[in-house]
């Protein structure tokens, strides 16, 4: 066996990577929560989307969508959001009862000429069954 092949061996971790020993156990597994923006591009096509960021917190991923910090409707080209909730490893679960989903409603005012709020929604029945926005 040469050195190039001994350093892409690999080792066999059992049914599934998540039951090596070094990995945590399902309850002291670190969650993150991603804010992904969505732009709905017409009926007969697929969303675009674009995840920004990860959080330790519910709290903290609501609090920079609603902010919008960095613009993340990008000027209106987003339409939807959803904040998804998972756990670490490979092929991470996520958690369906914790996912929120949000519209971009651009505000109709003079004063307030570019000017969005973030409104909560049911998920769109287009989108059910489907997780992994922020990790694809």
């Amino acid at each position: 066996m040469t050195d190039n092949e001994k350093k892409m061996e690999s080792k066999y971790l059992g049914s599934t990577p998540l039951d090596s020993p070094g990995m945590a156990s399902p309850e002291t597994r670190p969650f993150i929560f991603t804010i992904t923006s969505i732009q709905v591009l017409g009926p007969d096509r697929h969303p675009s989307s674009r995840c920004w960021g990860w959080f330790e917190t519910l709290e903290q991923a609501e609090e920079y969508l609603v902010s919008d910090y960095g613009d993340i409707h990008e000027g209106g080209t987003n339409n939807l959001a959803v904040i998804e909730k998972s756990e670490s490893g490979i092929c991470p679960s996520f958690y369906g009862e914790e996912r929120r989903w949000y519209r971009f409603v651009r505000v109709e005012d003079f004063v307030l000429a570019n000017k969005w709020t973030v409104t909560r929604i049911e998920q769109p029945d287009e989108y059910q069954g489907i997780c992994g926005w922020g990790l694809g």
